[in-house]
């Protein structure tokens, strides 16, 4: 038996090694806020489901001109079927509203007439295609950039909000 081992295991060090490496991975860590949304199920009120996440510390734009803040977190409000819908981007408080990945970054939270209706990308990604919600997309410029004589402004985050 130990020349059997001997004589194969030569060969098989660089797929231990693969192998430790890659189970040494550490798992993605869990969207924002899922350790307490998991807690609710859906018909609670949006007040009680809000006021368990901690604040969100994005400030409200007193222009009114970016879109609208509920608890410290980005909202983008629909009409649907007669009924106001919210979707409360949860993020993490410490790194504030994030750019890029958000479907690594953001949780999508919905809710129907001030009624928890469900949260997570599955979720939304459900309600979306029934309902027209739209995910945020990445701030784009606009015109030439800087050095073309152009302007630094930005496109808003596309959104179908309906309701103010």
């Amino acid at each position: 038996m130990a020349r059997l081992i001997s004589r194969f295991h030569p060969r098989w060090i660089p797929f231990l090694l693969l192998g430790m490496v890659l189970g040494c991975e550490s798992p993605p860590p869990p969207p924002p806020g899922a350790e307490l949304l998991a807690a609710f199920e859906a018909g609670v009120p949006q007040g009680e489901v809000l006021g368990a996440l901690p604040p969100g510390g994005i400030a409200e734009d007193p222009r009114g001109i970016a879109p609208p803040i509920t608890h410290g977190y980005r909202v983008d409000r629909y009409f649907v079927e007669g009924f106001p819908v919210e979707v409360v981007w949860a993020h993490d408080p410490e790194l504030g509203y994030p750019a890029g990945d958000f479907r690594s970054t953001l949780t999508p939270v919905l809710f129907r007439n001030a009624i928890f209706d469900g949260w997570g990308w599955t979720h939304f990604d459900s309600r979306a295609a029934d309902w027209g919600l739209v995910a945020p997309v990445e701030v784009e410029e606009v015109g030439p950039t800087e050095e073309e004589g152009g302007s630094t402004e930005e496109i808003p985050s596309a959104s179908n909000n309906t309701a103010d």
